[in-house]
């Protein structure tokens, strides 16, 4: 963990001088959350330290540079825009302590080919992964019992969904409205 904070803290300080403020609205202690995405453009990995429970909404938005993210087993939940607009971000392992992605979590992650989203996920909230324009391939586990509005919406080049359920468990699935890419797609289930 000294090793992100150190690094945030060098770079934050060319920017805003040495207001601690800054690195604590990073990484906010006692709260276990990653709050704001204040002087993370320049990066292209980031590996978040255990420890942190929620990646809160923003955290890392509009990071045209993160190619990779490592997220720890602590984190329970993917915030509103958490990684939206990342357009170079192509590795990311969501972890099975995760239970649910919230709006526009993934959205414009335009280097997305592919997603594993686990079997902890229940809920995954409108708009996660729209505009994901590359994405061909989804692995939903079999947790999912919601996938928001248009949470895979205009993502034209999706084909083929493989889904850790059986096709009675999709078929149970509420999957709201604007999600023709997802659906049309092929399923695969796990037999």
């Amino acid at each position: 963990m000294s090793t992100i904070i150190e690094t945030i803290r060098q770079k934050c300080s060319t920017i805003a001088g040495n207001e601690p403020t800054v690195l604590n609205k990073l990484f906010a202690k006692g709260t276990s959350s990653v709050l704001s995405h204040l002087c993370m453009r320049d990066f292209t990995e980031v590996e978040i330290p255990d420890g942190v429970t929620e990646i809160g909404s923003y955290a890392f938005s509009n990071c045209r540079s993160l190619t990779s993210v490592t997220i720890p087993d602590s984190v329970t939940r993917i915030g509103d825009y958490a990684f939206s607009s990342c357009h170079s971000l192509t590795n990311i392992t969501i972890p099975n302590s995760v239970t649910r992605i919230d709006g526009y979590a993934f959205s414009n992650c335009d280097s997305f080919t592919s997603i594993t989203i686990p079997n902890s996920v229940t809920r995954i909230d409108g708009y996660a992964f729209s505009y994901c324009d590359n994405l061909t391939s989804v692995t939903i586990g079999n947790g999912v019992t919601r996938i928001g509005s248009r949470a895979f919406y205009e993502c034209s080049n999706l084909t083929d969904v493989y889904y850790g359920g059986t096709q009675e468990q999709w078929n149970a699935i509420m999957i709201d409205d604007g999600n023709s890419y997802l659906t049309d797609a092929t399923i695969h289930y796990n037999s």
